[in-house]
């Protein structure tokens, strides 16, 4: 459903015209949060330069930042905890630059690197990062 309401967004955009990074932000990381069971449970706070983005850089931003959303509210925010979610997005010449930061639990010592993990890893080099 969120990537569903995502796509509508794109769809109305050229491949080769840009999409206002802010207002895609936005939605991309609050329709992860809407599909908790409390959508209360997770303040999330996004501070976004206003930038166009090609729909081509949004397509692979799309992917990373809702791998990155639906990990930190999965696994930080285990068991009904509250907190905050941190996203900063900024853009300067043509390198964008993406920021995640969270208040939860963390990664118990001694955990091996699971699938979400190694899918952030391979989308970072073809954005750039």
């Amino acid at each position: 459903m969120v990537i569903g309401k995502i796509q509508r967004l794109l769809s109305h955009s050229e491949p080769s015209q840009m999409v206002e990074s802010r207002a895609f932000i936005k939605v991309t990381v609050e329709e992860v949060r809407s599909a908790l069971l409390d959508s209360n449970q997770v303040e999330i706070t996004v501070q976004a330069d206003f930038r166009g983005v090609n729909l081509h850089a949004c397509n692979r931003a799309r992917a990373m930042l809702l791998e990155l959303t639906n990990k930190a509210l999965k696994y930080a925010f285990s068991d009904g905890m509250k907190g905050m979610l941190f996203v900063r997005f900024s853009a300067s010449d043509n390198k964008y630059t993406v920021e995640f930061e969270d208040d939860g639990i963390g990664i118990p010592r001694g955990c091996s690197l699971g699938f979400g993990t190694r899918n952030v890893e391979g989308l970072a080099p073809l954005m750039g990062g």
